[in-house]
Order: structure tokens, then C-alpha cells, then sequence
């Protein structure tokens, strides 16, 4: 029996077809393969680029902040600073009996103990009074010192170079001059230096007290004593 050609063509054909077909599964297979591992390796690198990323960002914000911590250690180091000086004094002027009241002249000194000159310095004191020696209002008598300080300070250009020692003196006003028994004043030193170019103000509050009716050298009162 002779075999049919056609049949053995069609034979061939299909095992060909078979064989392109394995050949093409086995390409795709690969094809994936080789797209995954390069979708992981981008994948992987973005990562660690994201990381070295973070890990610059953190490094310049160390190396910024180091950078200012110095800066401004050797700023402090370098600028005024002001503070009340030696004791402070007062004295009972007039006394007005049909008023009760009583002026009240009030002297201080003021020394720089920085290396560097105290530029537009000024001063602001805000007396307040104390039937009994009690604390309130300490911390609004120290923002309306601080705040004439600084209209003085603006308008001002007074120098206090370093070791200088500036004497200050003004008056107050007592009313009810025959109940007090205790005087306090709050002082506020307002000044700039050569280093800020945003003209910062800075400020040295400080607070004495004596019993009105003995004028002599007033104690500090231990409160809210702050330098800037």
C-alpha cells in the first residue's frame, strides 16, 4: 500500500507548526521572565534611590543645622550683653498729702559684658506698688517696661561698648502714698548688636524692691529676671 503525499505534507506541516509554536511559548516564557526581573531591578533601584535620596535630605538638614547651632553659638559668643549693674537706689521726692501721693526718683547702672558694642540701647522702668509685698502683676509690669524700652530703642543711638558701665535714673508716681509699705520696680533693657541683620531687639528684664518709707539700695525680687 503506497502512502498518500498529501498526507505525509500535512504531517510535516503539523509537526512544524508544533514545534514553532513550542519554540514560541518557550520565547514568551522568557519574554516574561526577563520583563519581570527587570520590572524588580527598577523596582529596587528606585528604592535605593529613594533611600539615598532621604539619606542626603537628612545629611543637609544635619549639616544645615550644624551649621546654624555654630553659627549662632559663635554669635552669642561674640554679641553684648547688657545687665543691671551694681545696686539699685531710689529716693521719696514731693509728697503731695492732699493727694496721698508721692514722686519717687529711681537710679540704676547698666554694664555691657560682651565683647562687642551694644548698639541703640535704651531702658524703660515701670514702678509698681505693694501694700502687703505681694507678686502679682510682675508679668505686666515687665511688658510695659520692655515696652518703653523698646520706643526708646527705636528713636535711640546710644552705644555701651564692652566692660562700659552707663548710669540710668528716672521717676515714678505713688499714689495712696500713706498705705504702701513696699516699692518695686520693674527695669527692661532693650538693645541691638553689629551681627543681626534683621535688627532683633534684645532685652534684660530685671526687678527690685524696698520698703517705701526707708529709702535705701533695693534687693532684686527674683522674678522673671530674663536676658535674650
Amino acid at each position: 500500500m503506497v502512502d498518500n503525499p498529501t498526507t505525509t505534507v500535512l504531517s510535516a506541516s503539523n509537526q512544524d507548526d508544533g514545534i514553532s509554536q513550542e519554540k514560541r511559548d518557550r520565547l514568551e516564557r522568557w519574554k516574561f521572565r526577563v520583563e519581570v526581573t527587570t520590572a524588580i531591578i527598577i523596582a529596587i533601584y528606585t528604592g535605593i534611590a529613594a533611600w539615598q535620596l532621604c539619606e542626603m535630605r537628612k545629611a543637609t538638614r544635619a549639616a544645615t543645622k550644624s551649621a546654624d547651632t555654630a553659627q549662632d553659638t559663635l554669635i552669642r559668643s561674640q554679641r553684648p550683653w547688657l545687665v543691671n549693674d551694681g545696686p539699685a537706689t531710689y529716693k521719696v521726692g514731693s509728697v503731695y498729702k492732699a493727694q496721698d501721693s508721692a514722686g519717687v526718683n529711681f537710679s540704676f547702672s547698666v554694664k555691657n559684658l560682651g565683647p562687642s558694642p551694644a548698639l541703640d540701647a535704651g531702658f524703660g522702668v515701670q514702678p509698681f506698688v505693694r501694700t502687703s509685698g505681694d507678686t502679682r502683676d510682675f508679668e505686666g509690669a515687665r511688658k510695659q517696661a520692655c515696652q518703653l524700652a523698646d520706643g526708646v530703642v527705636n528713636v535711640n543711638s546710644q552705644t555701651i561698648f564692652p566692660q562700659q558701665i552707663v548710669d540710668y535714673g528716672t521717676g515714678g508716681f505713688i499714689p495712696n502714698f500713706s498705705k504702701v509699705r513696699t516699692v518695686l520696680f520693674y527695669g527692661c533693657i532693650a538693645y541691638r548688636d553689629q551681627f543681626d541683620t534683621k535688627h532683633t531687639t534684645h532685652h534684660t528684664t530685671f526687678c527690685v524692691v524696698g520698703p517705701i518709707k526707708e529709702p535705701h539700695s533695693l534687693g532684686l525680687c527674683g522674678i522673671n529676671e530674663i536676658a535674650d
